[in-house]
């Protein structure tokens, strides 16, 4: 983990801290709560004006929910599939890892289903694979998504989510990361 990515989860974690002193202050029970999960998501890998490249990943997350509304939330996961497209003479896509950390806001809809929105940091390392070179590229940046969780039980939720995990603007290169994923998490 680099200097810049310790940093921005460093400004997460006073950021949720400070959230909830004022949820405290303003009568909210504090609830903390911890909860395990993974998920099942489609990468979608676009760069420039080449094609888009989707393979699969896995992610484990683990976090605590400080209140209903608030929640901390760490992220790793990997690539579960190699894509490959025929562009430039054609090129594999491996992600290698993907871990970042989130700050997670809910909106309670019902008993059974709320909202939720994500704000944070992710870092990415994934390898292209040329027919005459192989490259592999280690970046980081702010991400943001949102997503719907469903009540299954008492202690257990099913999740929608997409979000942007990655975006660079560089001369060198530009792209940009999204995953649409389902998962399951356990409230412990």
């Amino acid at each position: 983990m680099n200097h810049k990515t310790l940093l921005w989860l460093a400004a997460l974690l006073s950021l949720a801290a400070s959230c909830q002193a004022v949820f405290a202050a303003a009568g909210y029970p504090p609830e903390p709560s911890a909860y395990l999960g993974g998920s099942i998501g489609n990468f979608s890998y676009i760069s420039g004006d080449q094609e888009k490249v989707s393979p699969k990943i896995g992610v484990f997350r683990v976090g605590v929910a400080l209140n209903p509304y608030i929640a901390i939330e760490g992220r790793i996961g990997t690539g579960l599939s190699t894509e490959f497209t025929e562009l430039l003479g054609g090129y594999d896509l491996k992600i290698d890892s993907v871990y970042g950390g989130y700050l997670k806001g809910n909106i309670p809809l019902s008993p059974i289903a709320s909202l939720y929105g994500l704000a944070g940091y992710s870092a990415l390392k994934f390898r292209r694979r040329f027919a005459f070179a192989d490259q592999t590229v280690t970046d980081d940046s702010p991400s943001f998504g949102g997503g719907l969780d469903l009540n299954v039980r008492r202690n257990l939720r099913l999740n929608l989510e997409w979000a942007r995990l990655i975006r660079i603007d560089r001369t060198d290169d530009d792209y940009h990361a999204d995953v649409l994923s389902i998962g399951l998490v356990w409230l412990l």
